[in-house]
């Protein structure tokens, strides 16, 4: 993952518990406690993150996740990828649906990016299913969190549900998701 993913986490960490607390984190996971977006860094070491926050903060790994997927929208919204964002939809169900082409765009500038696909089919008004694929495991919560965060970034209440998981590799994930 690109080191975007882990600067996230520690500002994460850090404004909501304290740069004493990332530090004891960054030591546990065997990690730096400063990335650079732009380096890529292994997988293991954001779920190597994940895993201490969740004992560190006795809060189960997919809560973690699920808090993060929030943070992460409006993180990226200030670490200047807010005009791409806007550029994406003008509402929950558009942004949605565009997500790939946002993540095509954002790959010009990180070529090793493998960001996960996203497929919206319309259910009835207000409400989608929504399909996410990825090569990485276990991150169908954060999925959950981005949900609620892109409903904030749109002022809109979002509820959603995990639904289903339907294979392996790439990892395919199934949310119902009504917004209004």
């Amino acid at each position: 993952m690109y080191g975007l993913v882990n600067k996230a986490v520690c500002d994460f960490i850090t404004a909501n518990f304290g740069e004493e607390t990332w530090e004891k984190i960054a030591e546990k996971a065997g990690t730096d406690e400063s990335f650079i977006s732009m380096e890529q860094y292994p997988d293991d070491e954001t779920y190597a993150l994940v895993k201490v926050i969740s004992e560190e903060l006795k809060m189960e790994p997919a809560a973690v996740l699920e808090t993060f997927g929030e943070f992460w929208v409006t993180f990226t919204g200030q670490e200047g990828y807010g005009p791409i964002m806007k550029m994406t939809g003008n509402n929950v169900r558009d942004f949605l649906a565009n997500l790939d082409d946002m993540h095509s765009r954002i790959k010009a500038n990180m070529p090793e990016l493998q960001p996960p696909s996203f497929e919206v089919t319309d259910d009835k008004d207000g409400e989608l299913t929504l399909h996410y694929k990825s090569n990485r495991a276990g991150l169908a919560p954060m999925v959950l969190g981005l949900l609620k965060g892109v409903g904030k970034l749109f002022n809109t209440e979002v509820q959603a549900k995990h639904v289903e998981t339907r294979s392996e590799n790439p990892w395919h994930e199934v949310y119902h998701v009504k917004y209004s």
